[in-house]
């Protein structure tokens, strides 16, 4: 709980501001902002997850450093909230 309350909440918290605020100013699309936080977070939750149970026992060719995955996921995440030109 402590940690939920010190760390995971107020990083919610953040990522859900700075997605209103870009949906707010038409930077990103509208978008369910709690569910677009919960999607942003996961592949994180995960890497630290996987970095402490799979990854030791994986060959060194499939590990993924995390700067490279965390700059493969921003721009995920980047691309998913942009907005779309009108067709």
């Amino acid at each position: 709980r402590f940690f939920y309350d010190a760390v995971v909440r107020p990083n919610m918290t953040l990522l859900a501001t700075i997605v209103q605020r870009g949906v707010d100013r038409g930077e990103f699309r509208d978008v369910d902002v709690a569910a677009a936080v919960h999607v942003w977070m996961a592949p994180l939750v995960m890497k630290a997850i996987w970095a402490h149970s799979m990854q030791p026992c994986c060959p060194p060719e499939d590990v993924v450093e995390p700067d490279r995955y965390l700059r493969t996921h921003v721009d995920f995440v980047l691309r998913a909230l942009a907005k779309r030109p009108p067709r």
